[in-house]
């Protein structure tokens, strides 16, 4: 993402301006999500699962 050569969150050498994404990766539990990115943006797979949880709030009606 943004400009090829710059580090993410760094202006690039040639003083231009690197763009900013933010994503959403929607899936079920145990799909592959967390991998899939890390895999994009570290170029890196591991063969070990790594769970990660994330704690959603629920709306209450009164």
């Amino acid at each position: 993402l943004g400009t090829a050569g710059a580090a993410p969150g760094q202006r690039p050498a040639c003083g231009g301006m690197v763009a900013t994404f933010k994503i959403a990766v929607l899936g079920a539990q145990g799909v592959g999500k967390s991998a899939i990115v890390r895999q994009f943006l570290y170029n890196e797979f591991s063969e070990v699962c790594v769970s990660v949880a994330l704690a959603v709030p629920t709306a209450t009606s009164s």
